[in-house]
């Protein structure tokens, strides 16, 4: 069985974006204890920009964060599980980077796989699309249309 690879980029981008969009939180997470940044409008202005190109169609830019911050994804049973690596995330976010050995910021996410016609699709406990889904075809059917 497989899992189209864009189903799981989409997802990692939107996780890693949600995590960018808080970034008190995201420095607790990469080194508990430190003190923030005297600079905090820095830190702000890397995380703003982090999310927006997590979210932008730049995909380049986009393979290029998930390279340097991603350590593993593991498909699992029950979901899937985001590694994050704390020291890259330190030095993008130019805040102290934590003790080498340093377990990875696990990011776990509930999903079922569903078939959908000929694919498979991410689909949360609620039942709910783990991300939205656009119809090619149907958007080229309208767009030839107007």
């Amino acid at each position: 069985m497989r899992i189209p690879a864009a189903e799981i980029e989409k997802l990692v981008c939107d996780r890693l974006a949600v995590l960018f969009d808080d970034p008190v939180a995201l420095v607790g997470q990469v080194h508990p204890g430190a003190a923030l940044p005297e600079c905090f409008t820095q830190l702000m202005a890397i995380c703003r920009n982090t999310a927006g190109s997590l979210r932008s169609p730049d995909q380049t830019t986009i393979a290029g964060l998930i390279g340097a911050l991603v350590r593993r994804i593991e498909i699992r049973h029950n979901g899937i599980a985001i590694m994050l690596d704390r020291r890259s995330i330190a030095t993008l976010l130019k805040i102290d980077r934590p003790a080498d050995g340093t377990p990875a910021i696990e990011i776990a996410v509930a999903v079922k796989l569903k078939r959908s016609g000929f694919a498979l699709r991410l689909v949360l406990p609620n039942g709910n699309a783990a991300l939205r889904q656009t119809d090619g075809r149907l958007l080229k059917t309208i767009a030839s249309r107007t």
